[in-house]
């Protein structure tokens, strides 16, 4: 009997010492757990965020940090604010932060870790002019439940406002809200912003039924699987100084990463608009779609580290240098060590001058021991533009066995370049004489150019295309002149037209030069004559490409052969001297 009461009372006062010393114990956690975290967020280089004070308490402590703003950011907010460059701008962040494992909140008690409370006081100078809209409440509130292993949740709040911000100003804004969940190596995030209203002078802008989602599961060490969804109900812009006006309404933006095998990864990009109006058209369902497959994970990871060390390495221009050459010797040639798919797919439905559009671009990079092979194939399913309509056309054009060596050079000077932060006017001087003076080089005896699978259907008849183009010999092309490299041509093109679409095709064009001749002049025809004028000139010209070989009849159909053979070109079999380049 003693010795259960004895063991009752030990038991009870363990649990007793265990429950006094855990607070403690998770205070000072947390104090180490805040500096850990402001001291990974200070080495990304472009802000620094401070520790000012930590006062420890055995079941509550309160910290104060300071984010500290540093170039570019410091730079954009002095221009903003008027501030003279030099000027210290930093954001403070005052933490309440409870221990656990019994937290009282609202007088109801919550088992957890800790419980902290974050309010984020911008400048004095912000606030001052924000006076009116924060009425001495905090920007941004952030409440955040720490469980174990890493686990926490997140929920923040903005206050709203509505009224006058100056004359003839007026805001509306119902503030936002969120949840931000974490896991070991899991992050989510559901923001939300319901409405936004600026009117001032009946220039208007308002952003209605904005949201932020995301879910990401961390893969290797800086990159991230997983989707994000941002999309806006309604979105609308006037301004009548300059007669401009615009609304959107379901705009919807999605980016996905997926793993594809061990190391490899897939990312797509999504934008979608459910209408949308603007000056000259409305803007149909629309959708843009940009995918990218078979990502090396890895060399992702790599260029973060390199990314990091280049933000860290400050104003010196040696360092900078030698992390680029790194990151184009290294981690791009990673990128790209197994073939690499890039498709785009278009559907665009527009009141104006496109009635209609709906296709699709795929673009395969292949780089193997300092080959490049791009291949573009292009889908076209509907097309309405200017009284040119094409449904189910087809093509794919292959530039095999590019020099990857140089492709990889001009790409580093590209990024030197804009590494260098020289004026924008200079920048692209530089780049203008790079194209010049390397970009030919990128094309070399062995590349060659396939036409293959092209297939335009016309409102008249269709059109199809193949072929095989490249160049002589093995040794190095001579830029010096254009003959020189034409005359190194070898290959055959074909083309093959329907008479229909040919027809059709020269008396539209026929029709519309003789419209504006007839305008210049000042002279009114009918449309009817016009027609058939239109029609007679068109039967003229194919009778003298006829004539000259550049077309030759086959059944309905008219077909261009070109033979590109020891600096010769011949047309549908015949020779034509006056079109071989004149070397001297």
């Amino acid at each position: 009997m003693k010795r259960g009461v004895l063991g009752a009372i030990a038991a009870v006062g363990i649990a007793a010492a265990i429950l006094l010393t855990l607070p403690g114990l998770i205070g000072y956690s947390a104090e180490q757990s805040l500096r850990s975290t402001l001291k990974t967020i200070s080495q990304q280089g472009t802000y620094r965020i401070e520790l000012v004070s930590f006062e420890r308490g055995w079941f509550s402590s309160r910290a104060t940090s300071k984010l500290v703003l540093e170039g570019q950011y410091a730079e954009t907010l002095h221009q903003a604010l008027g501030l003279f460059p030099g000027t210290a701008v930093a954001v403070r962040f005052d933490h309440t932060i409870s221990h656990g494992p019994i937290l009282v909140r609202s007088t109801f008690p919550y088992i957890g870790y800790a419980y902290a409370e974050t309010e984020l006081r911008l400048p004095e100078m912000i606030e001052t002019l924000l006076a009116r809209y924060l009425q001495g409440k905090p920007f941004l509130t952030f409440r955040t439940t720490f469980g174990l292993f890493g686990r926490s949740t997140t929920l923040v709040s903005n206050p709203d406002y509505s009224g006058v911000m100056g004359p003839q100003t007026s805001v509306q804004w119902d503030g936002a809200s969120g949840r931000i969940g974490t896991e070991r190596r899991a992050l989510t995030v559901q923001l939300d912003m319901p409405l936004f209203r600026w009117e001032a002078d009946e220039r208007l802008l308002l952003v209605r039924g904005m949201s932020l989602k995301s879910d990401q599961k961390k893969r290797g060490r800086h990159v991230w699987l997983g989707e994000t969804d941002a999309s806006a109900r309604e979105i609308r812009l006037m301004n009548p100084e300059s007669a401009e006006s615009a609304s959107i309404d379901g705009l919807d933006y999605k980016v996905k990463a997926v793993a594809d095998g061990a190391d490899r990864l897939d990312a797509s990009f999504v934008l979608g608009i459910a209408r949308a109006e603007f000056e000259g058209g409305i803007l149909g369902p629309s959708a843009w779609t940009l995918a990218v497959n078979n990502l090396s994970a890895g060399a992702l990871d790599d260029a973060y580290d390199l990314y990091n060390q280049f933000l860290d390495s400050g104003d010196r221009p040696e360092a900078q240098r030698a992390i680029l050459d790194r990151f184009l010797n290294q981690s791009l040639t990673g990128l790209f060590s197994a073939p690499v798919e890039l498709r785009t797919a278009v559907a665009i439905n527009v009141d104006g001058p496109y009635a209609i559009y709906k296709g699709a671009t795929a673009l395969g990079v292949d780089g193997t021991d300092g080959d490049v092979t791009i291949a573009i194939d292009q889908t076209v399913e509907a097309l309405d533009y200017d009284g040119i309509r094409m449904n189910g056309s087809t093509g794919r054009l292959r530039l095999a066995r590019l020099d990857g060596n140089m492709l990889g050079e001009l790409y580093g000077d590209f990024v030197r370049i804009v590494a260098t932060g020289m004026p924008e006017p200079q920048q692209e001087a530089e780049m203008q004489r790079m194209v010049s003076q390397k970009g030919p080089a990128i094309i070399r005896p062995q590349t060659r150019l396939y036409l293959e699978n092209v297939a335009i259907n016309m409102p008249a008849g269709t059109a199809t295309a193949s072929g095989e183009l490249g160049f002589a010999g093995g040794e190095p092309l001579d830029y010096s002149s254009a003959d020189r490299i034409i005359r190194r041509l070898e290959g055959l093109l074909e083309a093959r037209v329907s008479e229909g679409a040919l027809v059709w095709a020269l008396t539209r064009e026929s029709e519309r030069t003789l419209r504006a001749r007839l305008q210049e002049q000042g002279r009114d025809v009918p449309d009817d004559t016009i027609a058939l004028l239109a029609a007679t000139s068109a039967r003229t010209e194919i009778a003298r490409l006829e004539k000259q070989a550049i077309v030759r009849r086959d059944g309905d159909a008219y077909v261009l052969e070109a033979l590109f053979r020891d600096g010769k070109v011949m047309l549908n079999g015949v020779a034509r001297p006056d079109l071989a380049p004149k070397v001297p």
